[in-house]
């Protein structure tokens, strides 16, 4: 599986995509050294000081990995910081 999900990924840096990874997870997060320009991100993101507030129930650490995963998203799709904030402090 570890292949694939790699093969995945430099597949898409290929094309130009951009590829973020969770580091959360060890199986990504060696993928993620494996491939130039890779970025990561991590759910103890939602708790440093420069990440918007985060006023929706999360529950648990998938949940937090699926918030910090939407926030990277939504910067790669060009969503500005205010409508991100918006989002997470409905």
């Amino acid at each position: 599986m570890r292949q694939e999900i790699a093969l995945l990924f430099r597949d898409a840096a290929g094309r130009g995509a951009e590829v973020r990874l969770c580091a959360d997870d060890p199986i990504l997060a060696a993928v993620a050294t494996e491939i130039a320009g890779a970025a990561t991100f991590s759910a103890a993101e939602l708790t440093a000081p420069d990440f918007p507030p985060v006023r929706r129930d999360v529950v648990g650490a998938s949940g937090q990995r699926a918030v910090a995963a939407a926030v990277h998203a939504a910067r790669a799709l060009g969503m500005s910081e205010a409508e991100i904030a918006s989002w997470l402090a409905p």
